[in-house]
């Protein structure tokens, strides 16, 4: 698998250690308090040689970084490999949660995600 040439991406390009964030809501249906699986997934990847590093995606409660973990992924991946896949299902109960992205202490770059 790869991707075609002149195929337009997006992804964020970190110089640093960082955590990015995107907050979602599980909506209830009326009257209904039932649970729903959400499907997620990132990737990892470094770049300019840098150093192995480990890459997380969390889905947590409420909107930002701090809130419980409701599922957790993380990988390793060396200087010179591609992109580090991760994806995980969750049931969420409705009401606000986070997407959270926490790339390694090195250059990296990061996919978008999906919730």
């Amino acid at each position: 698998e790869g991707t075609p040439a002149g195929t337009r991406q997006h992804y964020l390009d970190l110089l640093a250690d960082g955590v990015v964030y995107q907050g979602f809501t599980v909506a209830a249906c009326p009257g209904s308090t039932v649970s729903r699986t959400a499907q997620y997934s990132g990737a990892f990847s470094g770049r300019d040689g840098g150093a192995a590093g480990t890459g997380t995606i969390q889905i947590v409660q409420g909107t930002g970084v701090g809130g419980a973990v409701m599922a957790s992924q993380s990988a390793t991946g060396a200087s010179y490999q591609g992109w580090t896949t991760l994806s995980g299902t969750v049931a969420l109960a409705p009401g606000d949660y986070s997407y959270v992205s926490t790339s390694p202490t090195r250059p990296t770059s990061t996919t978008p995600w999906s919730a």
